[in-house]
């Protein structure tokens, strides 16, 4: 699985076998289809460079990175007059820290490779996704629920909806709110119905239930401050020389004995409480309030 960043056109690769070893394909007949599930958006003219020792690879265009979420890439070629369709998985992801910013943070990380700057910014970011339950790139979806109320929760948090449709039919987005942050959905009112204020209750002939489809945008459209500085602090603590000694639960050690104390948090989150307490207010348990 390759993982490009969002917002960027990066390169994808793709290396052919066979028995162990690398092949070149047959000359000048390969060609890449890059689809989106989600949209059903499709690229397929995409030049590929060869790169020797049977690499290939293509450059993702822009318009394919927009948002967070999975790509499926179709590599066709033939061997000897052999046609292959060789399919590759793509992730689109959104970096809580940039290269630059890790670098500018800690000089002494310059000499690591982009790679390795990569990986790092991973590692923290899957970290943090395990923390606090939730993501925070920007991501395109279509969601489906179905309620007797106008009110309902979401599992991943709304920022834009791009317009929502009631038992089949189109609603005015001017008609639906988000609450609490996002993770709520208020349906104010719907096409084809009435609206039972007391019991917030949506009714219609032969169908007491509503089935709302929503098409929007979630997660976030940018990186939080308090993300994006625990992302910083992470890194300087799982890859710089001096991470011993920083904050990481210590209430007493004893050089004598080698004794240590720890507190009760040393063993939970991430390890930094300076880290952990920039999180907590997007832990899981505290997204929905109803």
């Amino acid at each position: 699985m390759f993982e490009v960043y969002r917002n960027t056109s990066d390169y994808i690769s793709h290396a052919v076998y066979t028995s162990g070893a690398p092949v070149e394909v047959d000359s000048g007949d390969i060609a890449v289809v890059v689809k989106n599930p989600e949209t059903g958006e499709v690229w397929d003219s995409l030049t590929v460079e060869d790169l020797n020792l049977g690499r290939y690879q293509v450059r993702l265009p822009f318009a394919a990175t927009r948002y967070d979420g999975s790509l499926k890439s179709y590599w066709t070629y033939s061997i000897e007059g052999e046609y292959i369709t060789a399919e590759e998985d793509i992730e689109i992801v959104t970096p809580y820290v940039s290269l630059d910013e890790i670098v500018t943070a800690y000089p002494q990380l310059e000499t690591k490779t982009f790679e390795e700057l990569r990986l790092m910014e991973r590692r923290v970011r899957l970290i943090i996704d395990k923390i606090t339950g939730q993501s925070f790139g920007a991501k395109l979806q279509t969601v489906t629920t179905t309620t007797m109320t106008g009110t309902f929760a979401l599992s991943d948090r709304a920022y834009h909806v791009h317009y929502f449709t009631v038992n089949g039919e189109v609603g005015n987005v001017a008609d639906l709110k988000l609450l609490n942050d996002g993770w709520l959905v208020q349906v104010t009112y719907t096409p084809s119905s009435w609206y039972n204020v007391k019991s917030d209750t949506y009714l219609r002939r032969g169908e007491p239930k509503m089935s709302v489809v929503l098409h929007g945008s979630f997660g976030r459209p940018s990186v939080p401050n308090d993300i994006n500085m625990a992302a910083l602090m992470l890194i300087g603590d799982y890859f710089c020389a001096e991470s011993i000694y920083r904050q990481r639960g210590v209430n007493a050690m004893t050089t004598a004995d080698w004794r240590i104390d720890f507190n009760a948090r040393a063993f939970e989150g991430t390890g930094n409480l300076d880290a952990d307490m920039l999180l907590n207010k997007y832990a899981a348990y505290n997204m929905v309030i109803i």
